[in-house]
C-alpha cells in the first residue's frame, strides 16, 4: 500500500478547501435544505440508471458549491482505500466552467482543466499529432486543438476510470453557444459522458433549467436536483432559517449578537432565504464591527452591509422564475400532461328541441322526429288541415 494519496486527489481536495481551517469562511452550517439535496444526489450517483447528466440548480448564494464540495468529500472518503491500492484510479474530478469573456464558451479551457484534474502530465503541452488528425472528429465550430484535447480527455477519463465529473458554474457552458444553441452544448457534454462512461454533475443557476427544455432526449437523460431557498410562508422553513441565523451568529466570535427571532424578517429579507448570502452578509458585518473596534455585532452593522435593494430585487426575480421551472411534479400534473385533461361529466347531447328522449329509441342522424308540420292556408282550399 502506498503511503500517500494520489496527487490528483490531493489537488482536488486542496481546491475544495478555499478557506483556512478555523476561519469564519470555513464555517459550514448543515441545514435541512442542504441535507435533503445531498441525500438525493448520493442516490443518483449510485442508482441513477439512465441519467448521464445531473443538474444541481438553485438561486445564487444558496450554497450550491458548498453542497457539491460536501458530496465530493464523501466520494473521496468512500473511494480512499481503492485509491491507495490503485495509483491510477481517480474516481472523481472537479472543475469550474470559467466564463471566457467572449460570446462563445471556450471548450479548450474546460478540457485542459479536466486533464490537469485527472493528472495528465502533458496537459500543458497538448498539440495535434498526425495520428490524432486521422482518427478524430470535430464538433461544429470546434478548433483542431479543441478536438485533440477532447479526444485525449476521453482517453484519460477511461484510463483513470473516472466515475464522476463535477462542473461548477455550468451555466457558462450553455450561455456561450457559438453555433446552434444550448442544445448543441448539452450534446457535447452528453457525448463525453457516453464515450467516457462518466457521470457529469453540473452545478449552476436556474439558467440550466431554462436551457434544458430544448430537447426531449436531453430531458430523458438528465435529472434535476433543486437546492432551493427557505420559504417565508412555511413554518418549518422559517424555524430552520432562524436556526441557521443563530448558528452563524454563534460562530462569528462576537460577544453580543442580535436576536435572530426578534429580527427574523430583517435577516430573511436581507438574505432572501439563502444561507450562502446570509453567511457572506455576516462576514461583512463582522468586518464593520472590527473596524469600529467593537467586540459585539449590532443590527446597524448588518443594515450597513446588506445587499442593495436593486441586487435583492434582481435575485428575487430570478428565484421566482427558477422556482416555477423547478417546482415538483405531482402525480395529477404528470397524468394531465400524458393523458390530457380529464373528460367532463356534463351531458354533451346536441338533440334538438322536440326530439324524443325516451330510452331505447335513439334515432339516427338525419331522421326527423314524427311530428305534424303546420300547413299554411290556401285560398279556396284547406286551412290547418281541415275543410274550410
Amino acid at each position: 500500500m502506498h503511503g500517500r494519496l494520489n496527487p490528483t486527489v490531493v489537488a482536488a481536495k486542496a481546491s475544495v478547501a478555499r478557506h483556512a481551517p478555523g476561519s469564519f469562511g470555513a464555517t459550514i452550517i448543515k441545514h435541512a435544505q442542504q441535507t435533503a439535496a445531498l441525500e438525493k444526489l448520493k442516490f443518483l450517483l449510485d442508482h441513477g440508471e439512465g441519467y448521464e447528466l445531473i443538474c444541481l440548480v438553485g438561486p445564487t448564494g444558496v450554497g450550491k458549491s458548498t453542497l457539491a464540495n460536501r458530496l465530493l468529500d464523501d466520494v473521496v472518503a468512500r473511494e480512499r482505500h481503492a485509491m491507495f491500492e490503485d495509483r491510477d484510479l481517480v474516481p472523481v474530478i472537479s472543475t469550474v466552467a470559467i466564463a471566457s469573456g467572449h460570446r462563445a464558451f471556450d471548450w479548450k479551457v474546460l478540457y485542459h482543466d479536466a486533464l490537469v484534474a485527472v493528472g495528465e502530465p502533458l496537459a500543458m503541452d497538448r498539440r495535434p499529432t498526425p495520428e490524432s488528425r486521422e482518427r478524430q472528429f470535430k464538433n461544429v465550430g470546434e478548433s483542431l486543438t479543441g478536438a485533440t484535447l477532447r479526444l485525449r480527455l476521453v482517453e484519460e477519463l477511461r484510463r483513470r476510470r473516472v466515475k464522476y465529473w463535477f462542473i461548477d458554474e455550468a451555466q457558462h457552458i450553455l450561455m456561450g453557444a457559438r453555433a446552434g444553441g444550448a442544445a448543441d452544448q448539452y450534446d457535447v457534454l452528453k457525448s463525453i459522458a457516453q464515450s467516457a462512461g462518466v457521470k457529469l454533475i453540473l452545478i449552476g443557476t436556474y439558467q440550466l433549467l431554462v436551457h434544458l427544455q430544448v430537447s426531449a432526449q436531453l430531458a430523458r437523460r438528465t435529472e434535476v436536483v433543486h437546492f432551493g431557498r427557505y420559504g417565508a410562508s412555511d413554518a418549518t422553513d422559517k424555524n430552520n432559517f432562524a436556526s441557521c441565523v443563530s448558528g452563524l451568529l454563534q460562530r462569528c466570535g462576537a460577544e453580543i449578537v442580535p436576536n435572530p427571532i426578534e429580527n427574523f424578517d430583517f435577516f430573511y429579507s436581507g438574505a432572501v432565504g439563502c444561507v450562502g448570502i446570509l453567511k457572506d452578509w455576516c462576514a461583512r458585518a463582522m468586518s464593520r464591527a472590527k473596524m469600529a473596534g467593537r467586540a459585539d455585532l449590532q443590527i446597524e452593522d448588518f443594515r450597513h452591509t446588506r445587499l442593495s435593494g436593486l441586487a435583492i430585487k434582481r435575485i428575487v426575480e430570478d428565484i421566482q422564475t427558477g422556482e416555477d421551472l423547478a417546482s415538483p411534479d405531482t402525480d395529477r400534473r404528470i397524468l394531465s400532461l400524458v393523458l390530457g385533461p380529464a373528460p367532463s361529466n356534463r351531458p354533451t347531447s346536441t338533440s334538438k328541441p322536440g326530439a324524443s328522449s325516451a330510452p331505447g329509441r335513439r334515432r339516427e342522424v338525419g331522421v326527423r322526429s314524427p311530428t305534424r308540420d303546420a300547413v299554411p292556408a290556401v285560398p279556396g282550399g284547406f286551412v290547418g288541415g281541415s275543410h274550410a
